[in-house]
């Protein structure tokens, strides 16, 4: 017994001196992992060797994790990024850099219906991680795709809260309005354009961008305008981590259009008339006018419409957590744009829960949902932003009793809206509530063989409330002008739901032959439905919108409208791998669409591509400079077909009333003739291209040459009237885009200061091919070996401005010194429609980014530069601003206008009456909109660690970013990324504004 004692004694003795011995060894490390360009990696994997523990770094690439000894290796693994095990030792911090090695050629790209290693990819593909997509604060998806990729063409002119920018790849493919804008997928769902903007970007993991036949022939129908998929974040193994994103933005007004004040625009007026030789008539001036210059006042209507305090705020919050088993993401977020415009705002809200779940051995159930809740009011271009451009100076906001003056008071021309009176009482409510949500079971058969179903859905509902009262409906042109109040409500339910099943193979044999093989049934169907519903004549405007049956007016119809759609789809693609050096890929999609008739239900649409790794072969690999050389080459169809609405193809009935007895009666009509041999748009791509890094990965660059062309082109042909129709659609005429592309990325410094630079360029040409027959144009829109819509383009060509010394040459064309010079191209005498020539270029003929990336220690510095070269914009507004007329206000450069005693070259003389120039299009309002932009500049620091475990953190970081700080432009508009503008057109583009940040990033 004496001896068990003893023995007991002396195992409990061995038991506290081996836990003391690891109490004194064990303990935790900390560190940060950076990638090669210096950039702090969020999501690398840390483990001890030969232990259970494991974590995972933070937002800011730190990782805290208990080590049992200083024997212990600390492993760091993660995706396109070689491992690395590094000896703990009796370092307590660490600091990691991971290179692109080996582990590079196997990250996992996402592509239509699966995944394949990076290194296999045979198509022109752009990828863009949650990290690119985090250096600039975006509103949205497209605004998150500036300047990351190459041969994404953005144009930025629609800066109304929630707007979005203008987004095309590779071109445009299509002569219908509105169907270029490429498929979005999120999460395997195809979602519409207009719900993109729903998607909250800080939910977004990573964008692939699919530009060639090769990687969007897999999409078919939907895929000539190229591909992007958006796959959202999830739960990650290793500890559970909290991330917190907020910022918070001012805003501020560079107005770069200087107009004249009351004084100096009262001055031109008179001027005019003198110019022209006529008595100014006593009326020329209104009480209202002279008064304000009487009391030295002037209005500056953007001043009096804008908002010195429009701010943008962001709040993000994310949970993710996982294990073996189970993965979770669970993010909120609540974003508020307030525009610059007075009452002009954007709201959105997001929600949304990843889950990806394991069970057994070979099931995986995922579910991705989101929710998303919008509110949008934006300004009208007609009622606010163009007379708030052009706007009388001499003309009061108020009356003396303190009433909005409806129109701006002016004593000649067309009346103009008062901007700050419909800013600040028309209401225009936009209520946007979004769901989306996918449910997919996930069976892996055997290893490499899974089957996979999966059933998505979204819900989006866009309810509009606006009102127009009393006191200024009357006047609203845009709506007609109605008195006594004006109201409409309208809403829209779009459902939408696909289901598909897909099986995939992938297999390694003998080293040798590798295989990655997927085939795929798809079924879809869309719902869409609309009401809107109006009245006028209200006593109060006391029920805005909401009592419509309080209208004393005469009743308004109401309007609905019910359109479904349906598509089956089957796929199959094979990527085929020969000893790791020389890859196959064939890909094949045969759609069935309702949209199209009888004779056209299905479209084919096969692609093939080859790609070989150079870099494989011995002669390459005796190289050390070269890391990886691959050379790439496709071709395949894809086609379009959002260019024709559901119905277009069928006979239709078109409602015709007529009177019965003095009352209405309804009748119908057919109203088309139907298009059964409709057929889609098909688009052919020829692709070629190399991949290289070298210089150990310090240096890496894409290069893309593609050569686009679309058959069967849609459009409408004119037809004799005896048919009793004016025209029917046809497929005729094709249409050729061919560009190149490169991308560019280096290390330029890589020691404690580091500095890393990537430059996109990207080309684009189009031209009109053919129109199917023997014209050569459609009116002067679209002409054959030209640009589309190069008729946008063709115009008289302005010369400066007739001089005193020219008078007997100018009188033989109508013109007196003072006047616009115009060319007489065909030498006839005389200046006519006969004279036009084609001056300027509708598309830029290069345009691209440059960031750069600088990291000092625990400081950060991000430029981002776009730029666009050789695109011509027509300001039209400049035919007011520059007139010289005194009825519209003008620029200030027209202090500089022509004169006996200052012959100016470039402004002509003032004129009441307008007859110092044309009043059609010339290219005197032509100008040259290229530019460089410092889109955004961002710096930021990180705490230290030992600052940040104070706080109970895992990281902390502060950044500061300016978007818009500079412009290079010699466009004299709003904004070199606007659109054409028309001489007459009531329009003018929503303020460029300056928006300065303070974010914070916080983990735990």
């Amino acid at each position: 017994m004496k001896s068990k004692s003893i023995s007991f004694l002396l195992s409990m003795f061995f038991i506290f001196i081996v836990i003391n011995s690891i109490a004194q060894t064990a303990r935790n490390v900390t560190g940060i992992v950076y990638d090669d360009n210096g950039n702090p990696l969020s999501g690398v994997t840390v483990k001890v060797k030969n232990s259970e523990a494991i974590t995972t770094t933070n937002v800011s690439g730190n990782f805290t994790i208990q080590i049992s000894g200083k024997e212990s290796v600390l492993e760091f693994s993660y995706i396109g990024f070689a491992k690395r095990e590094v000896l703990v030792g009796d370092q307590n911090n660490f600091t990691i850099n991971l290179i692109p090695g080996e582990d590079a050629l196997s990250e996992v790209v996402v592509i239509g219906y699966g995944t394949v290693r990076k290194s296999d990819l045979t198509g022109a593909v752009s990828v863009v991680s949650a990290r690119d997509i985090e250096k600039l604060p975006a509103a949205n998806i497209a605004q998150a795709l500036q300047g990351n990729a190459t041969g994404v063409y953005t144009l930025e002119s629609d800066r109304n809260p929630g707007g979005s920018p203008l987004l095309n790849i590779r071109g445009n493919n299509s002569m219908t309005e509105g169907s270029g804008t490429p498929l979005y997928v999120v999460d395997g769902f195809p979602v519409p354009n207009r719900n993109v903007n729903l998607i909250n970007p800080s939910d977004i993991e990573s964008i692939t961008i699919l530009k060639d036949a090769s990687s969007t022939a897999i999409y078919g129908a939907r895929a000539a305008n190229g591909v992007v998929l958006i796959t959202t974040k999830s739960g990650k193994e290793g500890r559970t981590v909290l991330d917190i994103d907020v910022y918070k933005g001012v805003k501020s007004f560079n107005n770069p259009v200087e107009v004249m004040s009351a004084q100096q625009f009262a001055e031109l007026r008179r001027e005019s008339y003198a110019s022209d030789g006529t008595q100014m008539p006593g009326n020329a001036f209104l009480p209202t006018e002279l008064k304000m210059l009487d009391n030295g006042q002037s209005t500056d209507w953007w001043k009096q419409v804008t908002n010195s305090s429009a701010t943008t705020e962001s709040y993000q919050i994310s949970l993710s957590s996982g294990n073996e088993k189970t993965k979770i993401f669970l993010g909120g977020g609540y974003f508020n744009d307030v525009g610059i415009i007075n009452n002009s705002y954007f709201k959105r809200g997001n929600l949304r829960f990843n889950a990806i779940q394991k069970i057994g051995k070979s099931f995986t159930l995922s579910s991705f949902n989101n929710l998303s809740i919008a509110l949008q009011k934006g300004s009208d271009a007609t009622t606010i932003l163009f007379p708030a451009n052009i706007g009388n100076p001499m003309s009061p906001v108020k009356n003396d009793n303190g009433v909005y003056y409806v129109m701006i008071q002016n004593a000649l021309g067309t009346p103009r809206a008062n901007p700050v009176a419909f800013s600040e009482l028309q209401i225009n409510k936009n209520f946007k509530p979004y769901l989306n949500s996918s449910l997919a079971l996930n069976y892996e058969i055997m290893e490499g063989l899974n089957i996979k179903t999966q059933l998505s859905g979204e819900l989006d509902h866009n309810k509009v409330n606006f009102y127009n009262p009393i006191l200024i409906s009357g006047q609203d042109e845009i709506n007609g002008r109605i008195s006594d109040g004006y109201a409409y409500a309208s809403a829209t339910l779009n459902y939408n739901w696909i289901s598909e099943s897909s099986i995939n193979f992938i297999k390694s044999f003998n080293g040798i032959h590798h295989i990655n093989a997927v085939g795929a049934f798809s079924a879809q169907k869309n719902h869409y439905e609309s009401f809107t519903a109006s009245a006028s004549g209200f006593a109060s405007d006391a029920y805005e919108s909401y009592s419509l049956g309080s209208g004393q007016a005469p009743a308004r119809k109401p309007y609905s409208i019910l359109e479904e759609w349906q598509m089956l789809s089957y796929v199959g693609r094979v990527i085929y791998t020969l000893h790791d050096k020389y890859i196959f890929t064939g890909n094949f999609r045969a759609d069935g669409s309702s949209r199209f008739g009888a004779e056209n239900k299905w479209g084919f649409f096969p692609s093939g591509a080859f790609a070989w790794k150079i870099s494989q072969e011995p002669f390459i690999k005796t190289q050390e400079w070269i890391n990886d050389l691959k050379f790439r080459t496709s071709y395949g169809l894809t086609g379009n077909s959002n260019v024709i609405s559901p119905y277009q193809t069928f006979a239709q009935l078109g409602y015709a009333p007529y009177n019965w007895n003095n009352a209405e009666a309804g009748g119908y009509y057919v109203r088309n003739i139907p298009s059964s041999d409709l057929r889609w748009e098909s688009t052919a791509q020829f692709n070629i291209g190399f991949d290289i890094s070298m210089l150990n990965n310090k240096l890496t660059a894409n290069f893309d040459y593609y050569n686009t062309k679309t058959n069967g082109l849609l459009r409408t042909i004119e037809i004799p009237s005896i048919s009793g129709f004016p025209n029917v659609y046809k497929n005729i005429g094709d249409m050729k885009n061919t560009g190149v592309e490169l991308g560019v990325q280096s290390r330029i410094i890589d020691r404690v200061f580091k500095w890393n630079a990537k430059l996109l360029v990207s080309s684009n040409k189009n031209e009109l091919l053919s129109l199917g027959d023997t014209t050569t144009r459609i009116g002067t829109d679209h002409w054959v070996g030209k640009p589309l819509n190069i008729g946008q383009r063709y115009m008289i060509r302005a010369n400066g401005i007739w001089q005193s010394s020219e008078v007997e040459e100018a009188k033989k064309f109508g013109a007196k010194p003072g006047d616009v010079r115009y060319v007489d191209e065909n030498g006839d005498g005389k200046i006519d429609a006969d004279d036009r020539v084609f001056a300027g270029s509708y598309y830029p003929r290069y345009y691209g980014s440059l960031t750069n990336d600088f990291l000092y220690k625990n400081f950060d510095l991000t430029v981002f530069t776009t730029f666009s070269q050789g695109r011509d914009v027509y300001n039209g507004n400049n035919y007011i601003l520059l007139s010289g007329a005194g009825v519209d206000n003008n620029r200030v450069e027209m202090m500089n206008r022509w004169t006996p005693d200052n012959p100016s070259n470039k402004y002509p003389r003032a004129s009441a009456n307008a007859s110092n120039r044309r009043s059609d299009k010339t290219s005197e309002f032509l100008e040259d909109a290229s530019f460089i932009k410092i889109k955004t500049i961002t710096v930021g620091y990180t705490f230290p660690e030992k600052i940040v475990s104070g706080l109970r953190a895992s990281s902390l970081r502060l950044y500061g970013t300016v978007y818009n700080p500079f412009t290079f432009t010699k466009f004299t508009g709003m904004d070199p990324e606007d659109g054409d503008i028309g001489n007459n057109s009531r329009t003018s583009y929503y303020p460029i504004t300056t928006t300065y940040i303070l974010g914070l990033k916080l983990s735990f």
